[in-house]
């Protein structure tokens, strides 16, 4: 039997931090838009990036001297796509299949015991690391309750809920250690799982996973001195005395009663899936007797606990609720069953945990009521402050037969008894004794790599005889119309994740290009995991033809399985363009000192009459550090948008003018040297709009610095 470790390890390194994020807005003709960021970074300067609705390009940490740039594509009509056929297309429905066993429940336990990336996040004693560990979830767009896998964070539970119900399991049991010490691991914060969970549109039911150690922690706190002031906590080593009143105290005033206040009864999962109106018993699935003493009171305690329940909580039609408790397999000892009541009369089901470890195990409870577990494996090696190190591959059986990593998930399933009435998982995300199924970026298991939805698709696969599903919905580019002949072009795809999988290199997903354009093909693949509803963003490099003409250009995802996704087509005349504006940027006159301060204004030429501009920099954020940016400096300006980090020395600068005029200078822009050298920046991504629908690419700008 597996001992729990505690709770909060020594946790955080490496979490991104983002600095000098700046959003502004500004109201119809103001003069300008000056935007001051943070000073230089420190340990105060720690501001949240603005978000853009796709990733930005990683820029690389050094800048030699830069290579002649490729032409970008200019135009003066806005960019037309007809895609054949239309979309967007409705999600395919997957086919109906028969369930591994039919009537069974499927449960997972569920630790929210991490508030990323501040709290019980190291991801060097994690197994592996989920989305949302030290970067911000992508598709989380609520930062009101923070953007990482935190227990504080609605979003972070929806995506969970989410993920489960596609893998199969139906109720969710948080591990609880009731009125936690730590604010992110307290029972009411489950009030945004209640939250998340009613935003689906086959909410999960909800039970109680009683993690015991607390309970033994508390009876050490309040030996201490009479109260629970977190004292002492887990640092006393006294067992829980059952025999002891305070013991029933703990277990349910302190943990279960107000968890099934906190969880509305039409949540409440129950042993067989009914209503409680329709005798449905809501489930208590209780951890192990480690550190427990006199167990000859166990069957005391739990009917006890029935009875205090039954007086608490009443069904709809005011007849008390009975809970359906499910007792791991310490508690049924030879002193527990001897006592009165024998525990084994009192539970209502039994249980096996360390299963991820040790391989499946199921119990017949009265001979009615079967609980199954399985887990996929067991890797505790990276937790540094585990004792004792164990490991069960997930490529492994037991007797040494391997496969791919879902060998021994697969196994333990394939053993699961037809009578089974409740499936326990072990674990939907515990990282720390690498138990996890849910979504995450694995190391190789026996010497293979594997998409982060792995154990998704294999859960549902197994218990619902289908597999999660691929397909994508192209979002129209902002591309010219005309390219000129014999010229190389860097251009952008952006795709949205509209299926179930997560699109990867682990995976095999990727971008296909065909048509005249591309006669021989290619594949471009994802730069980072693409997770459902999120936009991909694919660059490639264009290579137009010497001959003028008109060519077609068409691309479509494909997976494993085949292309997914509708197929999308692009018709272009190469030829020649008309005349196009430039950016221009004079450099310093004189060398600067480190620590030094000077502007520089980014001009078009010729000017032009401008309704929007769009241009984004790159820089060392070792090197230079960007302190303000005023957008159409002395034009009138209906609104702008400016987002800055200057830890990773990027920037994203939008502007949407009113002035019928020429406009000369785009953007000044306040650097402040931080480092001797030679280097500069780049102004990449440049796109115009005129006031007449003409939108026009430009070329990529180098700007050298030299720092003395």
């Amino acid at each position: 039997m597996l001992k729990r470790k505690q709770i909060c390890p020594p946790t955080l390194s490496g979490a991104r931090k983002y600095l000098g994020a700046v959003l502004c807005a500004g109201a119809i003709f103001l003069a300008a838009c000056l935007v001051s960021t943070p000073s230089p970074p420190g340990p105060t300067n720690n501001l949240p990036l603005t978000l853009t609705p796709y990733p930005l390009p990683v820029s690389p940490t050094a800048f030699p001297t830069p290579p002649p740039l490729p032409t970008r594509p200019t135009s003066t009509p806005r960019p037309t796509l007809l895609p054949t056929p239309p979309w967007p297309t409705p999600l395919p429905t997957p086919t109906p299949a028969s369930p591994l066993r039919l009537n069974m429940q499927v449960a997972a336990f569920f630790f929210y015991w991490y508030d990323c990336p501040a709290h019980n996040c190291d991801p060097a004693q994690a197994y592996a690391v989920p989305p949302g560990w030290s970067e911000p979830l992508e598709s989380d767009r609520r930062p009101g309750d923070g953007l990482y896998y935190s227990s504080l964070n609605r979003d972070w539970y929806l995506q969970e809920l989410r993920d489960m119900r596609l893998a199969g399991i139906g109720i969710v049991l948080p591990v609880s250690w009731g009125d936690h010490s730590s604010p992110w691991f307290r029972t009411g914060v489950l009030q945004a799982l209640v939250e998340a969970n009613r935003l689906l549109d086959s909410p999960l039911r909800i039970g109680l996973f009683d993690d015991t150690t607390s309970e033994v922690g508390e009876y050490n706190d309040y030996l201490d001195n009479g109260r629970f002031d977190g004292s002492v906590y887990l640092e006393g080593d006294a067992s829980l005395n059952l025999d002891d009143p305070v013991s029933g105290f703990l277990f349910y005033d302190r943990k279960i009663k107000p968890f099934f206040q906190t969880i509305p009864q039409e949540m409440w999962a129950t042993h067989d899936g009914r209503p409680v109106e329709e005798g449905g018993r809501p489930i208590i699935v209780v951890y192990s007797t480690d550190r427990i003493s006199h167990l000859e009171r166990a069957g005391a305690l739990w009917a006890g606990i029935k009875a205090a329940f039954e007086r608490d909580f009443h069904d709809r039609n005011g007849r008390p609720i009975t809970p359906w408790v499910i007792l791991e397999n310490s508690w049924f000892s030879d002193t527990a069953r001897a006592g009165t009541p024998p525990v084994d009369e009192v539970a209502d089901g039994r249980f096996a945990w360390g299963v991820a470890l040790k391989g499946p195990k199921w119990h017949s409870q009265h001979g009615t009521y079967l609980v199954a577990s399985v887990g996929p494996g067991f890797d505790n090696r990276r937790a540094g402050w585990v004792q004792t190190k164990l490991e069960q591959p997930r490529h492994r059986t037991p007797d040494g037969r391997e496969g791919d990593p879902g060998t021994f998930l697969r196994w333990s399933l394939a053993q699961i008894p037809p009578q089974t009435n409740l499936l326990l998982i072990e674990t939907w995300n515990e990282l720390w004794e690498g138990t996890n199924v849910c979504r995450a970026a694995f190391p190789s298991i026996g010497g293979q790599t594997i998409p982060e939805d792995y154990y998704l698709n294999l859960l549902r696969e197994t218990l619902l005889g289908q597999s999660l599903w691929w397909t994508a919905q192209s979002l129209l580019p902002a591309w010219p119309e005309r390219l000129a002949p014999k010229r190389t072009y860097r251009l952008s795809l952006a795709l949205q994740n509209t299926g179930t999988r997560t699109w990867s290199e682990e995976g095999g997903e990727h971008l296909s290009l065909g048509g005249t354009l591309f006669p021989a093909g290619q594949e471009i693949r994802p730069a980072r995991p693409v997770r459902p509803g999120e936009v991909g963003l694919f660059t490639l490099v264009l290579e137009t033809p010497s001959q003028d003409g008109v060519y077609t250009f068409t691309w479509q995802m494909e997976g494993p399985g085949g292309p997914f996704g509708p197929p999308a087509y692009w018709s272009v005349e190469v030829g020649p363009l008309p005349l196009t504006p430039t950016l221009q940027a004079r450099a310093p006159d004189t060398p600067l000192s480190p620590g030094q301060t000077f502007t520089l204004t980014v001009e078009s030429s010729p000017s032009i009459s401008l309704a929007e501009v769009h241009l984004q920099l790159r820089f060392d954020p070792a090197f230079l550090y960007l302190a303000e940016v005023q957008m159409l400096p002395g034009q009138p300006v209906r609104r702008w948008n400016v987002s800055v980090d200057n830890e990773r020395g990027w920037a994203d600068l939008r502007a949407w003018g009113e002035a019928e005029e020429s406009v000369r200078e785009v953007v000044r822009l306040r650097w402040q040297a931080l480092a001797s050298g030679t280097g500069g920046f780049w102004v990449e991504g440049g796109e115009l709009w005129a006031q007449d629908g003409a939108a026009m690419a430009l070329p990529d700008l180098w700007v050298p610095v030299v720092v003395r």
